[in-house]
């Protein structure tokens, strides 16, 4: 068996007191709440470790750790490594993710059998899911939403990330002030080639849009402009407006896609 494991510097001595300090602590922990478990091998738990001398410390450890010879725990867990590649990429650059407290991967032969990432907990955030339900009454509310929706996603596509999942599920909103994080990067990619770049912000797109229901012409537009002045911020408003205009065919492209692979599953 081969160990790698990663422990953030401001954490490593709370993780080690609480006997974190391997690969094998991680993917043994039981003294927490799951809060989600799937068939493939994904398991995730909401942890509190408490100290008597400092602030309880809440994360949210997700891992795979029951290797079943299915090669598609590989994949899982290989995608496991990718979002903790990827959350130490969007803090470099100062973008919103939540912090990363550790991450680790067991090989054996070369072939990953086990792989974790352990997140601190957004303090008093909620999905975008249940918080644009709680808003859909409210014009002005939902459009100050979208404008900070869409600010957030042109600055990470202008840093050359694209997310994958971008859905409601996967976008906490702080409560008061109203800071956006994303989350659950197992199809992530950092600084794609330029084609699989523009797919992708396209997808990303077409998801979150599809998953906020249906939007009037003037949200639509105010999203987009938003979204526009963050990706593409050094090009002239006239650039931006063709590039924005390329980009809502290419969503709705998307969309009409989606639309028929749904019909065709039903």
């Amino acid at each position: 068996m081969t160990d790698r494991l990663w422990l953030a510097d401001a954490w490593r001595e709370r993780l080690t007191q609480c006997g974190l300090f391997t690969v094998e602590a991680f993917l043994r922990w039981t003294d927490g709440r799951r809060v989600s478990w799937r068939e493939n091998g994904l398991e995730t738990l909401r942890i509190e470790l408490q100290d008597a001398t400092t602030p309880t410390l809440v994360g949210y450890l997700k891992r795979y750790s029951r290797f079943r010879g299915e090669w598609s725990y590989v994949r899982h867990a290989r995608r496991l490594r990718r979002e903790a590649a990827a959350l130490l990429w969007l803090h470099e650059r100062s973008l919103n993710a939540p912090p990363l407290l550790a991450w680790g991967v067991r090989s054996s032969w070369g072939v990953i059998v086990g792989s974790f990432v352990l997140t601190q907990e957004v303090e008093g955030a909620d999905t975008l899911a249940e918080v644009w339900r709680r808003a859909a009454q409210t014009p002005a509310e939902r459009h100050q939403l979208l404008a900070r929706l869409a600010g957030v996603i042109g600055r990470v596509h202008h840093a050359g990330f694209i997310h994958g999942n971008l859905y409601g599920r996967n976008l906490l909103i702080t409560a008061g002030s109203g800071d956006v994080h994303l989350i659950d990067f197992p199809a992530c990619r950092m600084n794609p080639p330029w084609p699989i770049s523009v797919f992708g912000a396209a997808r990303d797109l077409s998801g979150l849009l599809n998953d906020l229901g249906p939007l009037s012409d003037e949200e639509t537009a105010t999203f987009l402009a938003v979204y526009g002045d963050a990706r593409w911020p050094d090009h002239s408003p006239a650039a931006r407006t063709r590039l924005v205009h390329r980009l809502e065919g290419r969503i709705r492209r998307h969309a009409a896609a989606r639309r028929i692979r749904l019909q065709l599953k039903g």
